[in-house]
């Protein structure tokens, strides 16, 4: 019998106003960024890259998330500025941050404890929530004038955590619901 690996993460999926909003700013920015600019529709928040696993853990996986959100409520995050990582002089990818929200970030260490009681592997680097726009190619960004040619103010709802599966082929990865877990309303 041959097992079945899928590539995996939990994150949140953004609304369709965010995605327009961030269209628009690709289109604003191209000339000036360099590299390759993440397809709209694959856009998210990400919460805890997983990994390949095999398809009988994903039910696994699935109770940690609905653990790990047990009694929270939904809520919005606000946009804050774009950035890079790891340094506007060696940028890599170009990044919307949005705000650190104690909600947030408790969901992601619930998420970290059970991953890692379940042996997956935690992610020991701090946790900058943000929505990657682009992997780039050009090292350095001047990312005080992408600031000024670009400012997104939005609220992004929180209202379901969602096991993604991603699926790499040749015109980039593509990125699967497994399943969404709903937050109290």
């Amino acid at each position: 019998m041959t097992v079945k690996i899928k590539r995996l993460f939990i994150g949140v999926s953004i609304s369709d106003a965010l995605v327009d909003d961030l269209t628009d700013a690709k289109a604003k920015l191209e000339d000036k960024v360099m590299g390759k600019w993440v397809r709209p529709e694959n856009i998210h928040l990400t919460l805890k890259f997983i990994g390949n696993r095999s398809s009988s853990e994903v039910s696994d996986i699935v109770e940690l998330i609905k653990k790990s959100v047990a009694g929270v409520k939904t809520f919005n995050l606000r946009t804050t500025e774009v950035g890079c990582f790891p340094s506007s002089k060696r940028a890599r990818i170009l990044w919307l941050g949005l705000e650190d929200d104690e909600r947030l970030l408790g969901i992601k260490r619930k998420i970290e404890a059970r991953a890692s009681a379940l042996g997956l592997e935690e992610d020991g680097r701090e946790y900058h929530p943000h929505l990657t726009l682009a992997r780039l190619n050009n090292k350095r960004v001047d990312i005080t004038d992408i600031n000024k040619r670009i400012v997104i103010t939005r609220e992004l709802p929180v209202e379901r955590v969602t096991l993604f599966e991603s699926k790499l082929s040749k015109g980039g990865a593509e990125y699967h619901l497994l399943e969404n877990i709903r937050l109290l309303s």
